[in-house]
This record gives C-alpha cells, structure tokens and sequence, in this order.
C-alpha cells in the first residue's frame, strides 16, 4: 500500500519536470505496489472467507474488498498502458486514474483499518 502513493507523487514530478528517471522510478514504484498487492488481495480472501457472511464485519469487509479491488484494477492497468519503465506515459489524464486508484485505496485502507481495529479481523 505504501509503493502506490509514491508511483502517484513520481508520476505528479514527472508530469512537472518532463525528467525520464521520475517516469522510470514511477513505473517500479507502481509494479512493486501492484505485485504485493495482488499478494495482500490473496491474504485478504483468505480472512474474509473466516468471517461470518452477515452483519456488520461482512458488509465492512465487502467495502473493504471492492475498494480495494477497484484501486489494485486502476493501479493495474495503469502499469499495463505504461508499456515499460523506460516508456513515459505524459498525458495529463494519468493524473485523473492515479486520483481515482488513490482515493479508492486510501478509502479501502479506511475500511481494512476498521476491520482489524474493530472488528479483530486477521488477528492471531
């Protein structure tokens, strides 16, 4: 969750600057969220299938999932149109994906926050 940000602020500087290096940064900054994201979404499957299918951890954990999800699918295929580290993707509308994948995986984190604060969610 912490390597997605910086592919945004990376992507925000190159954008600014036009410096090749700040697209290349961004692009492994982006695989590196993407590739542990993916390894977290599979963890994440295995606790929601431990919880109970109704009340108010299932519905949390369903938020939790979709947002997160979503945001994964942006970063995704984000990564996928840059076509490489060394392939610069400077349009401005990468800017409006990375604000969406941004406000989904921070809105999901909202809702992991609560599953594991409030719920115990994932706990040993």
């Amino acid at each position: 969750m912490g390597l997605l940000p910086v592919s945004v602020a990376t992507d925000v500087v190159a954008l600014l600057h036009g410096d090749a290096v700040w697209w290349t940064m961004a692009f492994w900054m982006a695989a590196a969220g993407v590739v542990g994201g993916w390894v977290a979404a599979a963890a994440g499957l295995l606790d929601f299938a431990a919880i109970p299918s109704d009340g108010p951890v299932a519905t949390t954990g369903v938020r939790h999932m979709m947002l997160m999800g979503l945001s994964l699918g942006i970063f995704s295929s984000l990564l996928f149109l840059r076509g490489g580290p060394n392939a610069p993707l400077s349009v401005p509308w990468v800017l409006v994906l990375d604000a969406a994948a941004l406000v989904t995986l921070l809105a999901g984190g909202f809702f992991g926050g609560e599953l594991v604060d409030k719920h115990g969610v994932g706990r040993v």
